[in-house]
């Protein structure tokens, strides 16, 4: 069996992601290919336009700290001297080593905000160049520039170096605002768009085409339970009949109940909520808003801004098993979380409500010291469009769990997982994922974006390596 997997490897290789290239894309001009050489950043690679900011910083405290050595040395002529005049004796009138000081802050400061943390803001940048202007000013007026020129040493230094500590910062400060974020952000677009235009659009169920709304947006259309979304499926039953699953994800996905019970009014309720939360997150999904944040061979994460909701994240990468059987695992297998996801302390079902909708509790372990534990209620509905499954998610509340004084329960915005099959491999998936969560708290922004971008990385890479240990031993499927 080994061998002949392997066989099967190498004649078909695994395609690398094709974001991967993005330095050599083909569009209508040579603009975006330049700006993303320019602005965008994979993995934990800083993008060329932040490492020549990080630059035009080191630039700053090497060329301030000279000039204070050059100015020092032509006063004192002697090392010691500088040491005990400038650094021990230090005066506000006499001395000018605090230019180099704070050319040395501005340096730490900078350093840390724009390519530790990698912020995008300019507020940082904006104090700090206030801040060393208002001291070059008081510098000048302060200091004894008639006792220097009447030793006629090294004046023309120190003044060089006010001007210098005034200038260099309000350099940054435009680089950073004019050049650095807006080159990121249009590469991040860009990333976004090539990302997209690999995974195929979500059919509608009234046809193949997609509804196209007055404004030129997509909008999709939630199908009521009936004969004509059996009939759909039955369909693409026909189209992917060459696929071998399992005799019980047939049961499952491909074969319509055959008399399904009269759902209570509390349950239409639910079930109605569970398709406008479908129809909100693919509406969601589709914005045009979307930049890059993270990127690795593996896959990206995305963010938009939700008027509503929020900061919103979406993961789009590819899965090694096909959409009937991620999908059964998610939906289908989800007390089985626990073992495979390690974010996961708990999970079950309070009330399924049919075959496609339910109601189910989540425990999460928390982001390893950034976030502690919360647990969730949420209503779960899958649905077939095309070739494509869909599994939504969002928050509810259900008699049976209501919320602990101990624990934090989170509030799950429109969630979304989107499986297509891929278009090289047959038992392989394209895989999208929308989340959107708050977690309630007082959590800066910052915390959060790190741990969620970080935590859905981890969730797909856990999800990944249970699929492949499901690959290997096909009788636990």
């Amino acid at each position: 069996m080994g061998a002949a997997n392997s066989s099967h490897d190498a004649a078909c290789p695994r395609p690398e992601p094709h974001w991967i290239h993005y330095g050599s894309i083909n569009l209508e001009d040579e603009m975006p290919a330049e700006a993303l050489k320019v602005g965008a950043s994979v993995g934990k690679k800083i993008s060329p336009v932040r490492r020549f900011f990080a630059l035009l910083a080191t630039f700053d405290v090497c060329f301030c700290s000279f000039l204070w050595i050059l100015c020092s040395m032509l006063q004192y002529k002697s090392v010691k001297l500088v040491y005990e005049k400038e650094i021990l004796g230090y005066g506000i009138s006499t001395s000018l080593f605090d230019m180099s000081v704070l050319s040395a802050l501005r340096f730490v400061v900078l350093i840390l905000a724009y390519i530790v943390f990698r912020l995008k803001h300019w507020l940082l940048v904006a104090l700090m160049t206030t801040l060393s202007g208002a001291i070059v000013i008081c510098k000048t007026f302060l200091y004894d520039w008639q006792g220097q020129l009447a030793v006629n040493s090294g004046v023309l230094a120190g003044v060089l170096l006010l001007v210098t500590s005034f200038v260099l910062p309000w350099g940054q400060a435009w680089f950073l605002d004019f050049r650095v974020v807006p080159s990121e952000n249009r590469a991040s677009q860009l990333l976004a768009r090539i990302v997209n235009d690999a995974f195929p659009p979500v059919p509608s169920t009234v046809g193949r085409e997609n509804v196209r709304s007055e404004d030129g947006g997509t909008t999709f259309y939630s199908p009521e339970s009936g004969s004509e979304n059996e009939s759909l499926a039955g369909d693409d039953v026909q189209v992917r009949s060459d696929i071998q699953l399992p005799h019980d994800l047939r049961v499952r996905f491909e074969q319509p109940e055959c008399a399904p019970r009269l759902l209570a009014p509390e349950e239409r309720l639910y079930k109605r909520k569970a398709e406008e939360a479908l129809d909100t997150a693919l509406k969601i999904f589709h914005e045009s808003n979307w930049k890059t944040e993270k990127m690795d061979h593996n896959g990206a994460i995305q963010t938009c801004h939700h008027s509503k909701f929020g900061k919103v994240y979406k993961y789009a990468g590819t899965l090694p098993a096909s959409p009937e059987v991620i999908l059964d695992i998610l939906f289908n297998r989800l007390e089985e979380q626990v073992h495979w996801n390690p974010s996961v302390k708990e999970a079950r079902v309070i009330e399924s409500i049919d075959s496609q909708t339910d109601i189910v509790y989540i425990l999460s372990d928390g982001a390893k010291g950034v976030v502690s534990c919360r647990d969730f209620v949420n209503l779960r509905m899958w649905q077939k469009r095309g070739e494509s499954y869909l599994l939504c998610a969002i928050s509810a509340e259900h008699a049976k769990q209501p919320p602990k004084k101990t624990i934090v329960r989170g509030e799950q915005g429109p969630l979304l997982y989107m499986l297509a099959p891929s278009d090289t491999e047959m038992h392989r998936s394209k895989f999208q994922w929308l989340l959107n969560v708050n977690l309630k708290g007082w959590l800066p922004q910052y915390v959060i974006d790190k741990a969620m971008a970080k935590s859905m990385f981890e969730y797909a890479d856990a999800l990944k390596a249970h699929l492949s240990s499901l690959e290997m031993s096909p009788e636990s499927i």
